[in-house]
């Protein structure tokens, strides 16, 4: 039995969702989706976020694991792990790292990238979600070679990158809750 959950067939999903939340938290270090649909527990990425589920679900269960907040990890970094993979030598490097999922807009640097005409220029996308097919379908549609999408990764590579680049983009969809974070 799993949340009350009696029916084997529901109790399984459960299980099976709750441990990719797990491991997908783990490999991004977030998760600002539910984490147990079906027990109503919720996992916010900041206090903020909490107090918006909470506003408008008071007694939800929650528990918030903070966006790259692991000051430890960050400080980690080594001259080696700053190296450049052979391919990427010269180029000016921009970074997304996170979910590609329905509330991240990430789209919109996607078409941000059709107006880079520096070659030289280059933004790469870490991470998986809901979107991901169609954001590469929309870089095939636009014929962008200056956005390449490197997939999941643990978080101490994707760290690494983070020191590696000119800077990193942030992109949410104009969602309320989202104004909290």
């Amino acid at each position: 039995q799993t949340c009350g959950l009696r029916n084997s067939v529901y109790t399984h999903l459960h299980r099976t969702y709750k441990s990719y939340e797990r491991r997908y938290a783990d490999f991004l270090g977030r998760s600002c989706l539910p984490a147990c649909v079906l027990c109503g527990m919720y996992v916010p990425c900041s206090k903020g976020m909490e107090e918006g589920v909470l506003k408008k679900s008071p007694g939800k269960k929650t528990l918030i694991i903070p966006n790259a907040s692991d000051v430890d990890l960050f400080s980690s970094v080594t001259d080696d792990d700053k190296i450049l993979p052979p391919e990427y030598i010269g180029k000016k490097l921009f970074i997304y790292a996170g979910s590609l999922g329905l509330m991240d807009e990430v789209e919109q640097v996607i078409k941000g990238m059709l107006l880079v005409t520096n070659p030289d220029v280059m933004w790469l996308i870490i991470g998986e979600g809901a979107e991901r097919q169609y954001l590469q379908n929309l870089v095939k549609e636009y014929s962008l070679n200056n956005v390449k999408f490197l997939g999941i990764m643990p978080k101490v590579e994707v760290i690494k990158w983070f020191s590696r680049v000119e800077a990193s983009f942030v992109t949410f969809k104009d969602i309320p809750v989202l104004h909290t974070s």
